[in-house]
């Protein structure tokens, strides 16, 4: 009788298929999340930046904005006639295929309260939304949510 060590190629080339199938898979699933992660870290930087200059108004007791366009946000103070650059200017720009609906425009006066940023009245709320392209031709959306007296609600719609 043979002692037979080894491999048949049969079993190393169904192993292969199965190794290849499971990564063509895994592979897949990556690239297709991948707008999903830029989309969840794009609003974690806004909402950041959001707090940041909230909490700036109050330390610096000037009155701060915040303007969105579509792929960027911009962060200036008011210096008693006009709007001018931050100290430490602030200008994000959004990358990827992320971008914002409906781009708002606000402040945050000295008592951390949201306010129109004409009219320095006070503002109820803001709302607006991020989106990139999802799988299928489906949008994936995050709606940011603030709140006239601090709150901040971040909304996933997958």
């Amino acid at each position: 009788m043979k002692n037979k060590k080894g491999f048949t190629v049969v079993e190393l080339l169904v192993t292969l298929l199965i190794i290849g199938i499971v990564t063509s898979i895994t592979i897949s699933f990556a690239f297709g999340s991948r707008h999903r992660w830029d989309l969840r870290g794009t609003s974690r930087e806004i909402t950041s930046y959001i707090q940041k200059m909230r909490l700036l108004a109050i330390k610096e007791n000037k009155n701060i904005r915040m303007t969105f366009s579509r792929k960027s946000l911009e962060c200036k103070a008011f210096d008693g006639n006009e709007w001018v650059d931050l100290e430490y200017p602030i200008h994000y720009k959004i990358e990827g295929k992320v971008e914002i609906l409906n781009p708002p425009d606000f402040a945050f006066n000295s008592q951390s309260m949201l306010i129109n940023p004409n009219t320095f009245q006070p503002a109820g709320q803001v709302q607006f939304q991020l989106q990139s392209p999802g799988n299928v031709g489906k949008k994936d959306v995050i709606t940011i949510t603030i709140y006239s007296f601090g709150g901040l609600k971040v909304e996933q719609n997958f």
